[in-house]
């Protein structure tokens, strides 16, 4: 079994969200009306959606998820859960920023710290590919 987890928060990374193991982004960025030429129709989703059948469970010191089908455990925070809670195919990556930024309470836009979880969560394989980051 295959283990990753959040980091602590920290004035460089206030939601402690950087994962013990880090894969690089590696996207191709397209021009716009360009994606329906170069991809197959349903390769992508314009929102972040967790895959199905994720068991999140809540932990000592924040969550576990458990991916049955990856066979891999993450030690996520409540933020990090909170983030991908909110991946449901209905949200746009600015629309969890705005949800994040309500539902912590912060005084700032959390465009940075949601763009590295989401990446992170791709990476991961939590979330179905997409091709939308703010």
């Amino acid at each position: 079994m295959n283990t990753s987890s959040t980091g602590t928060a920290s004035a460089a990374n206030p939601l402690g969200l950087a994962l013990t193991v880090w894969i690089s982004y590696n996207s191709e960025y397209m021009i716009p009306g360009m994606e329906e030429q170069r991809r197959p129709a349903d390769a992508w989703s314009r929102n972040p959606k967790q895959i199905e059948d994720l068991d999140i469970s809540p932990a000592d010191e924040g969550f576990i998820v458990y991916c049955a089908e990856l066979d891999r455990v993450h030690h996520l925070n409540a933020t990090a859960v909170l983030i991908l809670e909110f991946c449901t195919g209905e949200n746009s990556p600015e629309q969890i920023v705005e949800l994040v930024k309500q539902a912590c309470g912060f005084s700032y836009s959390p465009v940075e710290e949601v763009t590295q979880a989401l990446r992170q969560f791709q990476d991961e394989g939590l979330l179905l590919r997409f091709d939308t980051l703010v």
